[in-house]
């Protein structure tokens, strides 16, 4: 009197709306026990996960669908709705790439001969594996953009967990709408950051100009690396004095991604200096 059911994964979608909805298709396969005459599925509910950690409860498929032969074939959808708190929750707990697991659960009812009839329940999960370039293409397709999305190398050296700490605050800062205290994480960021870049400037420069060619009337490429670096920092001064000027979005937004892109930038290039 056991039933089976079996889900094929397909390819997740961006369904329109205010606030969009990542949906997760997926194809039904199951086969009735030899002594049942029919089987109605009442209902399908899901919950995702991300990293097998718990997100949401999806909307409910609540259709009753009734299949009366030994095969069960049939498509569903399941949908989560994908905010900006539960897009930030995925940042979190995301590294590089993106795994998605959703656990379904399904009330069914057998039908028997003699009109007897039974509820029954199963339970099963299906896997999601999304590749860091597929997953940022769904947050443009859901109208998020790059502020969800920074890359800086992950380098094991003293100074780099406090750095990526302040830019997260800083992005959900920007996010919030708390101007100030963006521009507050990205200095924090920097005064974290500037250490290991001061340590490193003589052979980041080296490996900077080893095949720059000199351009007339223009700095070495480490020369002008130099002092971006100086005016980035600088800029994340704005706001510290509030009588005088007041930190605005377009000030936060500017300061996180020059500061954000500089970082990556210099932090890649430390990771490939050759270990003393």
């Amino acid at each position: 009197m056991t039933e089976e059911f079996d889900f094929k994964e397909g390819k997740p979608i961006v369904v329109g709306g205010i606030i969009p909805i990542l949906s997760f298709p997926a194809y039904l396969t199951g086969r009735m026990s030899n002594n049942s005459k029919g089987l109605d599925i009442l209902s399908i509910t899901s919950k995702l996960k991300c990293n097998h950690h718990y997100l949401q409860t999806g909307e409910p498929n609540l259709a009753n669908r009734s299949f009366y032969n030994s095969n069960i074939n049939d498509n569903y959808s399941f949908n989560f709705v994908m905010d900006r708190i539960t897009i930030e929750a995925l940042e979190k707990k995301r590294s590089d790439d993106i795994e998605f697991q959703i656990e379904i659960h399904i009330l069914y009812q057998m039908h028997f001969e003699n009109n007897i009839s039974k509820i029954g329940k199963s339970q099963t999960q299906l896997q999601y594996s999304l590749s860091q370039k597929q997953w940022i293409e769904l947050l443009d397709s859901m109208g998020y953009g790059e502020i969800w999305i920074f890359e800086v190398a992950k380098l094991n050296i003293e100074g780099m967990p406090e750095v990526m700490k302040h830019l997260t605050k800083a992005k959900s800062n920007l996010i919030a709408h708390s101007y100030e205290d963006c521009m507050t994480n990205v200095r924090s960021a920097w005064n974290s950051f500037t250490p290991l870049w001061e340590s490193k400037k003589d052979e980041l420069s080296a490996a900077l100009d080893k095949n720059d060619k000199k351009e007339e009337d223009y700095d070495p490429k480490s020369k002008r690396v130099e002092e971006m670096q100086k005016k980035v920092v600088s800029f994340t001064q704005i706001g510290v004095h509030r009588e005088n000027y007041v930190a605005t979005y377009w000030d936060a937004e500017l300061s996180f991604y020059q500061s954000i892109s500089l970082i990556s930038y210099l932090s890649r290039l430390i990771k490939q200096l050759p270990e003393n």
